[in-house]
């Protein structure tokens, strides 16, 4: 029963949504259309969060529900672009370093990694402090695992 029910499930959101590999792809790429779209220097920082856009009588999600999308629409292309290549890069140098633990036979870091990577790239770090919590400590802990394995 369940598995019929998860196969039901990816059907239906294969109907709506496209096949998983547009909706992976969606979720990395979903900031491309805001930059032709957003305003040059945005709409304003932290104007797409649930309360801001409750208490200014705004739809829910008016900038879009991805992180990616908001932070084009928040910050503008200007600061936008810049911010979502530090995500990237943040990302990118957290599996490096973990890559650099592991080659020092100190494992810790790969798991860490494995975690915090993802969410930093694409999660929804600057729109949840409970969501953004857990991998940037882990980041901390990468960074501790580093200084003490030198």
């Amino acid at each position: 029963d369940m598995f019929l029910a998860m196969q039901n499930r990816f059907a239906e959101a294969e109907a709506v949504e496209g096949s998983i590999w547009q909706r992976a792809l969606n979720t990395v790429l979903v900031f491309v259309d805001p930059l032709f779209t957003a305003p040059l220097l945005g709409h304003g920082i932290g104007v797409g969060a649930p309360g801001i856009t409750a208490y200014l009588g705004l739809p829910p999600l008016l900038y879009g529900e991805e992180d990616l999308q908001r932070n084009i629409n928040e910050l503008g292309v200007l600061i936008g672009l810049p911010f979502i290549a530090l995500r990237f890069g943040t990302a990118a140098w957290l599996v490096g370093a973990s890559i650099r633990l592991a080659r020092r036979e100190t494992l810790m870091g790969l798991p860490l990694a494995g975690y915090a990577a993802l969410p930093i790239a694409i999660g929804s770090i600057t729109n949840s402090p409970l969501n953004a919590f857990l991998p940037w400590l882990l980041v901390g802990l990468t960074i501790s695992a580093r200084r003490a394995s030198v």
